[in-house]
């Protein structure tokens, strides 16, 4: 008798997620019933299953800005990388483990979906699942009995996402999730229109009377592909570069700003992105970062000086790292992940190396402008930096 049969307790309400949920629980009894022969090609089959299931509920998540997505993908992840163990330990003919995983992985799926029911949270007719934490408890009591490969599953408060994981009784959800839901639905926005309105204000069309900036602006056709790329090709580590300092070193902030907003709805279009990831794809990798570098190329001007040196070392490349990383800690402290499947202890290093990549873009790029086309730069100036001291 399988260890899992489909019940109605297992259903989260949502049909889809549901039709998915109950074709892994019959090839779960599938594996558990095979013969030795029949185990490795149907163990094959429920990992490709999985991994097509998973990343279909990721898109979900990111799409309905689930809140608790970011612990919930890494747990996703960490599951995948248990069954492809299993799946290599059984191409080497070892058998019993993906017997002894089956079983346990019955358990942990039920007691999963039963603390995560959909029952504690909005209707699905709403379009948007409630964060709830209480399948990390059910977890972690799972992975307690596991086989060494699978006790990588338990989810330690602090390195799930959710540092309330662990404190959370059955009746409760994370209060850091719920705001983090309101960051997202109303100050974002409100930040984002405030900075284009400020920047609508400089009227900055009048930059394009400059006709160096023409080419340039017509180059930025490029961003929204690069923006929408996670969507539009899965690669096993997705890297999203953003070019917004890049962006405001050749137009300036009051035109960057609109030019960021434009290049969002882009790759929203480009990748069929729902409203609200266009608006943090614009806050987020474009406006916010194109801002602090805005700051810090004014306090590199009036702390230092103009020099050629520091315009391209110190603003185009640190200050390109600099303000890519400090975007991301604000984006990661409010709640949105990277696209890339990484342990959320790790997501800080990833966002400083991503940092290191449009720093390297940007600072290359800005030499270049300054050695051959420095009309193209709108914060450059031969008289303001090349001027002979003295």
């Amino acid at each position: 008798m399988a260890t899992l049969n489909w019940s109605e307790e297992l259903e989260l309400g949502v049909a889809a997620m549901d039709a998915v949920h109950q074709e892994f629980v019959a090839l779960l009894a599938e594996v558990e019933a095979a013969s030795d022969a029949q185990v490795l090609p149907l163990w094959r089959r429920l990992v490709d299953h999985t991994a097509a299931h998973f990343g279909a509920e990721d898109r979900y998540m990111r799409e309905t800005r689930f809140f608790a997505s970011n612990c919930h993908t890494t747990h996703h992840h960490m599951v995948l990388e248990v069954l492809r163990e299993g799946l290599a330990m059984g191409e080497r003919g070892e058998l019993a483990p993906i017997r002894q995983m089956t079983r346990e992985l019955a358990t942990w799926f039920a007691q999963l979906r039963r603390h995560h029911g959909h029952r504690a949270g909005h209707p699905p007719a709403q379009g948007r699942l409630r964060p709830c934490h209480r399948h990390h408890r059910a977890a972690r009591a799972a992975a307690g009995r596991a086989h060494p490969r699978l006790r990588r599953l338990r989810m330690q408060p602090g390195r799930d996402g959710c540092r309330n994981a662990g404190r959370l009784t059955p009746r409760q959800t994370c209060r850091r999730c719920d705001a983090i839901g309101l960051m997202d639905e109303s100050a974002t926005l409100l930040l984002l229109a405030l900075a284009l309105l400020a920047a609508l204000a400089m009227q900055p069309w009048r930059l394009l009377q400059q006709t160096g900036l023409v080419s340039p602006l017509l180059a930025l056709v490029i961003t929204p592909w690069l923006w929408a790329m996670p969507w539009l090709h899965h690669m096993p580590l997705q890297l999203q570069l953003s070019g917004a300092c890049l962006i405001t070193l050749v137009l300036g902030w009051p035109l960057a700003v609109p030019v960021l907003c434009l290049v969002a709805l882009a790759a929203g279009w480009l990748a069929s992105l729902p409203w609200s990831a266009q608006v943090d794809l614009a806050f987020w990798m474009g406006v916010l970062p194109a801002s602090f570098a805005t700051l810090i190329g004014a306090a590199l001007r009036r702390w230092i000086g103009p020099n050629m040196f520091v315009y391209i070392l110190g603003r185009a490349f640190l200050g390109t790292v600099a303000s890519m990383f400090a975007a991301g800690l604000l984006a990661q402290w409010s709640g949105h992940q990277l696209l890339a499947a990484i342990d959320p202890g790790l997501a800080l290093v990833g966002r400083w190396l991503m940092a290191w990549g449009d720093g390297f873009m940007t600072g290359m790029m800005a030499a270049i402008a300054v050695a051959f086309k420095p009309h193209w730069l709108a914060t450059w100036s031969d008289r303001l930096y090349l001027r002979k001291s003295g």
